[in-house]
C-alpha cells in the first residue's frame, strides 16, 4: 500500500491546527502539527521533509518568513505554502522570495486550500522526478565514461603497457597523487614493481609482501585494505590468486563513495591483466613454425579464445583470414618464405597476428576490430602483394578465406573452419576459368561474362530483383552494397525498389541511370552509367554480409528471351564489387 501523503501544519492557533488537520486528514492526507517555527524545525529534523509544509506568516519569534528561509536553507527542494490574514503584500512576497511555493488568505477557503495543495505536490513530484532523471543521467555518464576509458585494456596485449594503463585509471578515479602497482608475471610467483609514481615512488619496494597474514586474507576477497588514513592498498584478484596489488596515496576527504567508484574497474583489470600475462607467455613460448618463425597454429588456437571471449563480453568484431599456397608440394624456399612473410606482415596493424603451419603452405591472421567487409578488405590487401611475390614463380597459386565473428561463428574453431573453406572455394572458384586480365574493366568484365550467358525468360530479372529487395527489407541490419543497372527494360528493377518506400536498411543500393526518377529510399543513390557501359545491359550486383550474387543481361533477342549470366561465386562477386568502388566510386558501408 502506498505511503500516505504527508503535510506539516504549523500555526499559533490551536483551532486553526485543528481545522486544518480535519480538512485535510478528510481528504485523505496524514497531518502533523506545530505551534512554532522552532517546533516545525524540530519535527523536520526529526523525521525529514514533508511532501508539503503550510505555513502562518504571523508568528512570534521568529516570524514566518525567517522560518520558511530556515526550511528552505536546510532542506531546498521542500514545498511551503505560507497562510496570511493581514493582507500583508510585504510579507508575502518576503516569503515567495526566500522560497515560498505560494500563498493563500485567511479565513481559508476549503476548495482554494485543496487545489493549492494539489499544485504544490504537483510541482513537488515532478521536481523529484526532474532530479531523479538527472541524477540516472549523471550516473550513466559517468559509467560510459569509465567502460570508454576501459575498452583499451581490453585489447591490451602487453602486460606491462595493461598495467600502466590500469595503475593511471585507478589513480584518476581516486584523485590519488601518487602510488605504486605490483603484478605477477606468472601464476603463484611473487608480485614485482611494475609502476611507481609520484612521492616515494623511489622507495617502493621491487616485490610486495603483504604487511600481515589479516591484509592478504582482505586483499585475497577482493576487498581494498586502508593502512593508514592516507593510504590504501587495492586488490586485482583472478581465480582466487592475487593478480596484482596497487598501492594508492589518497587525497584529502577520501570516503567510501569513492572507493565504490573503484570497484568495476577491479574485476575488468584483473582479468585485463591476465589475459595480457596469458597472450605475453605464449608469445615467449616456443609454439612457432619453424619455416617461418611466425606463431604456430596453436598458438593462433590460444590468442582466438582470448579475443573471442573479449569480443562476447564487449560486443565486438573480429576476423580470421587462411591464406593457402598451391602446387607447392614441400615447404617453398626460405627466401620466398621471408618474403610472403614480409608482404604480409606490412600489411597488417600491430594489434593483429600473423601465424603459419606446415612449413609456410598455409598462413592464419586474426585482426581484432574488423567486421566481415573489412576482413574482405585487409583479405585484397594481402592478395594483391602476394600476387606480386609469387609473380615470378608461376607454379606457385594464393587463394584466402575470410570467416567473421559472429556473423560466420561464435567459436574458435567455426571461424578457423569457415575461413579454411573460403579459401578452397576460392581455389576452385569460376572466376579462374573467365580469363579476365587482373586490371579488366567493369565493361571488359561484363562483355566477358556475356560471351558465357545462357537465354533466360525477360522476366526472371523482374523476379532476381524482387528477391533480392525482399532480402533487404526482410533482414534489415546486414550491411553491403547492392548495385543496380536497369538497362534496356528499366521497370524490372525500378518496380521492386518501389517496395522499399523509406525502409530503413543497412545496405547502401547505387542505382545507375541515365536521368531516370530515382524512387525514393533514405539509403538509395544515384549514379551514373560507367565509362564504357552499354545502355542495354542489365546488372545486378549484391556484396556484404549477405549471401553475394552478380547478374549481367544483354538486349532482349527477338524470341523475347535474353542472354544472362548470373552466379553466387563470392571471388566473382568479389571482383565486380571492388571494380565497381574503383570505377563508379560507389562504397561498402563497414
Amino acid at each position: 500500500m502506498a505511503p500516505r501523503t504527508r503535510i506539516l501544519a504549523i500555526d499559533e492557533q490551536p483551532y486553526f491546527r485543528e481545522l486544518l488537520t480535519t480538512l485535510l486528514s478528510a481528504e485523505g492526507y496524514g497531518v502533523t502539527t506545530a505551534e512554532t517555527g522552532p517546533e516545525g524545525l524540530q519535527i523536520l529534523e526529526r523525521e525529514g521533509p514533508f511532501d508539503l509544509v503550510i505555513l502562518d506568516l504571523v508568528m512570534p519569534d521568529p516570524e514566518g518568513v525567517e522560518t520558511v528561509g530556515g526550511i528552505r536553507a536546510r532542506w531546498p527542494q521542500q514545498e511551503v505554502i505560507v497562510l496570511t490574514g493581514v493582507g500583508d503584500v510585504h510579507a508575502v512576497v518576503s516569503a515567495m522570495q526566500r522560497g515560498a511555493s505560494d500563498y493563500l488568505l485567511k479565513p481559508i477557503d476549503r476548495e482554494a486550500l485543496v487545489r493549492a495543495i494539489h499544485q504544490a505536490l504537483e510541482r513537488g513530484r515532478a521536481g523529484r522526478e526532474t532530479r531523479q532523471l538527472v541524477d540516472e543521467n549523471l550516473e550513466f555518464m559517468r559509467r560510459l565514461s569509465l567502460v570508454e576509458r576501459l575498452l583499451p585494456l581490453a585489447g591490451e596485449h602487453d602486460a606491462g603497457a595493461a598495467a600502466h594503463g590500469l595503475f593511471e585509471l585507478l589513480a584518476t578515479q581516486l584523485g590519488a597523487r601518487g602510488g605504486a602497482l605490483w603484478m605477477c608475471e606468472r601464476p603463484g610467483g611473487p608480485l614485482k614493481l611494475v609502476v611507481a609514481s609520484g612521492p616515494g615512488e623511489d622507495k617502493a619496494p621491487k616485490e610486495w609482501a603483504a604487511p600481515s597474514p589479516e591484509v592478504e586474507q582482505s586483499l585475497l576477497s577482493g576487498r581494498p585494505d586502508l593502512v593508514d588514513r592516507s593510504a590504501l592498498l587495492v586488490p586485482l584478484v583472478e581465480g582466487a590468486r592475487l593478480v596484482a596489488v596497487c598501492r594508492l596515496e589518497l587525497p584529502e576527504g577520501f570516503s567510501a563513495k569513492d572507493l565504490d567508484a573503484t570497484r568495476p574497474l577491479l574485476e575488468f583489470g584483473a582479468r585485463a591483466l591476465t589475459n595480457a600475462l596469458r597472450v605475453g607467455e605464449l608469445r615467449r613460448s616456443s609454439l612457432r613454425d619453424a619455416a617461418t618463425l611466425l606463431p604456430s597454429k596453436a598458438f593462433l588456437y590460444e590468442v582466438m579464445s582470448v579475443e573471442i571471449e573479449r569480443a562476447q563480453r564487449y560486443g565486438r568484431r573480429l576476423s580470421c583470414l587462411c591464406a593457402e599456397l598451391q602446387g607447392a608440394h614441400s615447404s617453398p624456399p626460405a627466401e620466398l618464405l621471408q618474403e610472403l612473410v614480409h608482404a604480409m606482415s606490412r600489411t597488417l596493424r600491430t594489434t593483429d597476428l600473423l601465424c603459419s603451419e606446415g612449413g609456410g603452405l598455409r598462413f592464419w591472421v586474426l585482426v581484432t576490430e574488423t567486421d566481415q567487409i573489412g576482413g574482405v578488405v585487409l583479405k585484397r590487401r594481402i592478395a594483391e602483394r602476394v600476387r606480386q611475390v609469387l609473380a615470378r614463380e608461376p607454379g606457385l597459386s594464393f587463394a584466402l578465406g575470410v570467416a567473421s565473428y559472429p556473423l560466420d561463428g561464435e567459436t574458435r574453431d567455426d571461424l578457423i573452419e569457415g575461413a579454411q573453406a573460403r579459401a578452397r572455394a576460392e581455389h576452385a572458384s569460376e572466376l579462374h576459368g573467365l580469363g579476365l586480365d587482373p586490371h579488366a574493366t567493369l565493361g571488359e568484365i561484363g562483355r566477358c561474362l556475356l560471351e558465357r550467358a545462357t537465354p533466360q525468360p525477360s522476366w526472371m530479372l523482374a523476379d532476381v530483383a524482387e528477391l533480392l529487395v525482399g532480402e533487404l527489407v526482410c533482414r534489415p541490419r546486414e550491411s553491403g552494397l547492392l548495385f543496380l543497372a536497369p538497362g534496356s527494360d528499366p521497370t524490372s528493377i525500378m518496380g521492386p525498389l518501389m517496395m522499399l518506400g523509406e525502409s530503413e536498411i543497412a545496405t547502401e543500393i547505387f542505382l545507375a541511370t541515365e536521368g531516370d526518377t530515382v524512387p525514393t529510399c533514405s539509403t538509395l543513390t544515384a549514379v551514373a552509367l560507367p565509362v564504357g557501359f552499354s545502355a542495354e545491359t542489365t546488372w545486378i550486383v549484391r556484396f556484404g554480409e549477405g549471401p553475394p550474387y552478380a547478374l549481367v543481361a544483354g538486349p532482349e533477342r527477338a524470341d523475347g528471351r535474353r542472354p544472362v549470366y548470373h552466379s553466387r561465386d563470392p571471388l566473382l562477386v568479389e571482383r565486380m564489387t571492388f571494380q565497381l568502388c574503383s570505377e563508379v566510386g560507389v562504397g561498402v558501408r563497414s
